[in-house]
C-alpha cells in the first residue's frame, strides 16, 4: 500500500514537470515568433522598398553669360630689378583703368640657371619671372585689361578665362537643381510604370555640377575684327578700337546632376 502511493505521487510530479515543461517551450516559441514579427514588420512596406530599388539620375542645363573674367598673364627678365619695374608698371596701369587693388595677385621669382650641355664653365645667369592674375566682373573692362596686355608682351593665353561669379553660380544651381529633381521623379515614374510598379521612398540622394564654355575649360572665344591688327604701341591701342582683340565671352552653360535611389512598392 505504501509503495503504491510512493508511485502516484512521483506520477504526478512527472506530469507536472512535463506540463511546466511544455508551458516554458510554448512561450520560448512563442517569444521567438513575435521576435521574427516584430523584427520583419510585414505590415511595414520599407523592408520591401529597401530590397527592391532603383536609381535614376536626373539632369538640367542653364545657360547664361559669364560675369567674372580671370588674366593670367606672365613675364620672364633677366633681372629682379626689371621686373620690380614691370610689376609696378603693369599694376598702376591696371588701377588707372579701374581694376581694384584686391582683383590683382602677383607672384615674382628669381633663379639661377646654367647650361648643362657646355663642358666649360659658363657663367651663372640669373632669370626674373613674374605672374600676375587678373579678375575683373564687368566684360567692358575686361576688354580694356585685355587691349592693354596686349601691350606687354606676355607669355601664354592673353584671352582671359570666362567663369560664373560665386552668386551668379548659386543663383543657377538653385535653378538647375529644381529641374533636375523634376527630371528625376519623372524618369523613375516611367521606369516604375514601365515595371508595372510604384515608387516607394527616397532611399539615398546625391547630387553636383558642373560648368561649360565655349570652349574648353571655360576659355573665352575671342574674334578679332576684320581688318584689324594688333598695335605693339600701347598709345594706339589704346586710341584706336580696330587694334582690339573684341572679345566674344559667348554664354556659358552650368549642368546639374541629381541621382536619387528610390524604393519599390
Amino acid at each position: 500500500m505504501y509503495i503504491s502511493m510512493n508511485n502516484d505521487s512521483n506520477t504526478r510530479k512527472l506530469k507536472r514537470w512535463i506540463t511546466i515543461f511544455g508551458v516554458v517551450n510554448l512561450l520560448v516559441v512563442l517569444g521567438i515568433l513575435v521576435s521574427l514579427i516584430l523584427f520583419w514588420r510585414p505590415w511595414d512596406t520599407t523592408f520591401s522598398t529597401t530590397t527592391r530599388k532603383i536609381t535614376i539620375t536626373g539632369s538640367a542645363t542653364v545657360t547664361a553669360e559669364p560675369d567674372e573674367f580671370r588674366f593670367t598673364p606672365s613675364y620672364t627678365r633677366d633681372t629682379t630689378r626689371e621686373i620690380i619695374k614691370l610689376n609696378d608698371q603693369i599694376i598702376a596701369t591696371l588701377k588707372n583703368l579701374g581694376v581694384q587693388a584686391n582683383q590683382i595677385t602677383n607672384n615674382a621669382s628669381t633663379y639661377g640657371s646654367t647650361d648643362v650641355y657646355y663642358i666649360l664653365p659658363v657663367e651663372e645667369k640669373d632669370v626674373a619671372n613674374l605672374s600676375l592674375t587678373v579678375t575683373v566682373s564687368s566684360l567692358k573692362l575686361a576688354q580694356k585689361v585685355q587691349d592693354y596686355l596686349l601691350t606687354t608682351n606676355p607669355e601664354g593665353s592673353i584671352t582671359p578665362i570666362a567663369t560664373f561669379s560665386t552668386a551668379t553660380r548659386k543663383k543657377l544651381e538653385n535653378k538647375a537643381r529644381g529641374e533636375a529633381i523634376k527630371d528625376a521623379r519623372t524618369k523613375a515614374n516611367q521606369t516604375a510604370t514601365g515595371l508595372g510598379t510604384k515608387l516607394g521612398k527616397v532611399i539615398t540622394i546625391s547630387e553636383g555640377s558642373n560648368t561649360r564654355g565655349c570652349d574648353v575649360g571655360g576659355v573665352l572665344c575671342p574674334i578679332a575684327l576684320e581688318g584689324s591688327e594688333v598695335s605693339s604701341s600701347s598709345d594706339d591701342a589704346a586710341k584706336s578700337e580696330k587694334d582690339s582683340l573684341i572679345l566674344q565671352p559667348g554664354t556659358n552653360d552650368l549642368t546639374y546632376s541629381f541621382t536619387v535611389t528610390f524604393g519599390l512598392e
